[in-house]
């Protein structure tokens, strides 16, 4: 049929593939209508047509759905076909990786239907959503492909893909690493070792991540942009739950209808391996009455029930007392904050425990989401408890810990990560840990003179096995009082150090311009600037606060308006999220590459600098202590705006563009206090960085 990218906002309603084809379907599917004219419909509305237009749209979004479903289906049978049975197809099927209008467009967010052998995410998915897909596939971990989206190229570290293994890992989770800043930046960190150490999980029978609650999003109902909650998929739900320490799997109402959504033998609603002690129904408007049969039958069972939005209409747009279908625990309708207080209660009266709260930011491509810290505790579908500890030292630090597993304690003194799992007795049944000193729960009790790496587990006979990793040594007489059976399992052989990038840097500190600073310097909005001299050049000591060119011509300023951020040409600027009181003296505005492109965005007589500018400047200030006047510079980590309007890295990184292309950008990262000139590749002209302008 053909799917258009949909990459900006605007085009989810303005711009449409057709073919006759589809039209031809279209025609069939809806009884006789004409898609060309359904498109115009859709796409302005016609007065006294707004049924029709909604109806429209639900047709055209599940016809997106379920054809790029059977496109992907036939790709996983053709695989099995060419390579035979035990070719593995588990690479992402999303395309913009968040479920979001332009997912929609796309492939009418088709995640959890598509066929796969493994869960595997792209990106910046949201955890909720890769704890479910584990659960659909009865996928053991899930995998999501890494790289460090919301810092601009080159501005990546190391560390940023340590705290997402580590992270994932505590979510039931690997990754897959595409790093923008080079493999064997990667390869020669901890992380290396750091992976050694979660992979030991892989030994002792990994399973997803329990979520004992799920939220069921209207799936029609967020796809259809002329509808009351278009876009409303229920993430800030999930999130909040999320930071209160309750994982909770993202699902959408079409899961129902191809029966993966089940109520099984003992009433609990469950997905794959997963039972939920509760569900939120999340507005199920434009939903068909197999939603409600589903969760009358789920009425009866022991899962509790909550319904966040009104259900008016069918999926025809039809008027529906939706509402009265449901059984009566959903007839009145819940609120967030209500969800929130009585869940954590639910929870303790079923005496399943709270695991780590989200508290990191998974950002990227105009979307925050919440996913769990590098160091912290949960519990795995059978019975795992899984600790992880990475939050200082990037191959692991130490966990000495007493928790509990049931009824029953367990103490251990290990590195990085440990999993250990009980049988119903309470005896040891699986361990996996790395830097093992010591572990005792019951009648076990294991103590080592040196720290191992290994995974210990009973085989199908109940008998011990095995694996030592990175062990060189006589295996110590303490394991081969447990078992005879071990494997031995080399490390890694240790990727040469990667060189220093050659970058200049100078430490600086972050403050006030010293006093001894030049002339001063006057926009023309009337907004003065401190100056520095640095050998022959002179500088502003603070960010452009300017809201004109210097022909007088306003500059654009998109302001919350992502859509015009994302399509100005001309030169635009914006204050850090939109807050002109908070941050523009301080900070600066943020502009886009377009402003520097005009050459009038500095004051007469001054320039935006370029490459080579910016690289004589750090070379002076290189090795310049602060008392002798290089934090004259004022470097401020005032973060930036991304092309797609969303903000990230206040306090953590700043960023100046140069005039020569939008390859070369200065950068300065506040933990480090490091400023540093990068030139990787090309970035978006539409992201919006500080200016510090130069005398010509």
């Amino acid at each position: 049929w053909g799917f258009p990218n949909a990459f900006s906002e605007s085009s989810v309603q303005n711009e449409y593939w057709y073919t006759q084809y589809r039209a031809d379907a279209y025609h069939k599917r809806t009884g006789g209508r004409n898609l060309l004219n359904d498109i115009l419909l859709m796409h302005r509305g016609i007065a006294g047509k707004e049924a029709e237009r909604r109806r429209a749209i639900n047709h055209f979004q599940e016809m997106a759905r379920e054809r790029n479903v059977a496109l992907e289906n036939s790709f996983y049978k053709s695989v099995k076909e060419s390579f035979g049975s035990e070719a593995i197809v588990a690479v992402h099927p999303t395309w913009f990786p968040y479920p979001e209008r332009r997912e929609f467009k796309k492939n009418g967010l088709d995640w959890w239907a598509v066929k796969r052998d493994w869960a595997q995410t792209d990106e910046v998915v949201p955890f909720g959503i890769r704890t479910a897909l584990a659960k659909k596939w009865n996928s053991p971990v899930w995998y999501n492909m890494y790289y460090r989206y919301s810092r601009p190229l080159g501005s990546e570290r190391a560390d940023d893909y340590e705290e997402e293994l580590w992270s994932s890992a505590l979510a039931g989770g690997r990754v897959t690493n595409l790093p923008h800043i080079g493999h064997k930046a990667v390869l020669a960190s901890n992380f290396v070792r750091a992976e050694t150490r979660v992979n030991l999980l892989n030994y002792i029978d990994p399973a997803p991540l329990n979520c004992p609650v799920a939220v069921v999003f209207g799936h029609a109902s967020a796809m259809n942009w002329a509808g009351p909650a278009f876009e409303e998929v229920g993430m800030n739900l999930v999130d909040s739950l999320w930071r209160l320490g309750i994982p909770t799997d993202l699902i959408p109402t079409s899961e129902i209808d191809n029966n993966s959504l089940q109520v099984d033998k003992d009433g609990y609603i469950c997905y794959g391996p997963q039972r939920y002690a509760a569900v939120v129904l999340y507005n199920p408007e434009f939903e068909n009455r197999a939603t409600a049969t589903f969760f009358n039958q789920a009425a009866k069972g022991k899962t509790k029930l909550y319904r966040i939005g009104n259900w008016t209409m069918d999926f025809n747009a039809n008027p529906l007392g939706g509402n009265r279908l449901l059984p009566p625990s959903l007839h009145m309708e819940s609120s967030v904050d209500l969800v929130l207080k009585e869940i954590p209660v639910l929870l303790k009266d079923k005496n399943i425990p709270l695991q780590t709260p989200a508290t990191r930011w998974l950002e990227g491509f105009g979307h925050l989401s919440y996913a769990p810290p590098a160091t912290g505790f949960s519990y795995l579908l059978n019975g795992t408890l899984i600790q992880v500890s990475g939050s200082g030292n990037g191959a692991g630090d130490t966990i000495n810990s007493r928790m509990k597993i049931g009824k029953h304690h367990v103490t251990l003194d290990a590195i990085g990560v440990a999993g250990v799992r009980l049988d119903q007795e309470g005896r040891l049944e699986a361990l996996a840990a790395g830097g093992l000193r010591s572990i005792e729960t019951g009648s076990f009790k294991l103590i080592l003179g040196e720290r191992v790496d290994l995974a210990l587990w009973k085989n199908k006979e109940g008998a011990w096995e095995g694996l030592i990793q990175g062990w060189k040594g006589e295996i110590p007489a303490s394991l081969l009082a447990i078992t005879s059976n071990w494997q031995r399992l080399n490390l890694p052989e240790p990727y040469p150090e990667a060189p220093a990038p050659r970058v200049k840097k100078v430490r600086l500190a972050e403050g006030k311009s010293s006093p001894d600073v030049n002339e001063r310097l006057t926009d023309i909005d009337g907004n003065t600037y401190q100056t520095l001299k640095a050998g022959s050049q002179v500088w502003m000591a603070d960010n452009l606060r300017t809201g004109r060119f210097n022909d007088g011509t306003t500059i654009a300023s998109p302001g919350a308006n992502k859509l015009q951020w994302t399509k100005d040409r001309t030169g635009a600027y914006s204050w850090y999220q939109n807050d002109s009181a908070t941050y523009e003296v301080g900070y600066g505005r943020l502009y886009n590459h377009y402003a520097v492109q005009s050459g009038k965005l500095c004051p007469r007589g001054w320039r935006v600098p370029n490459a080579q500018d910016w690289a004589i400047l750090i070379d002076y200030l290189d090795g310049v202590s602060g008392q002798d006047g290089a934090k004259g510079f004022n470097p401020l980590a005032g973060g930036y705006r991304d092309g797609f309007g969303a903000y990230f890295a206040l306090g953590r990184n700043g960023y100046w563009w140069s005039s020569t292309d939008t390859r070369n950008r200065t950068i300065w990262d506040q933990e480090t206090k490091r400023l540093y000139i990068i030139n990787d590749r090309n970035m978006s002209q539409s992201q919006g960085f500080c200016i510090r302008c130069i005398k010509d």
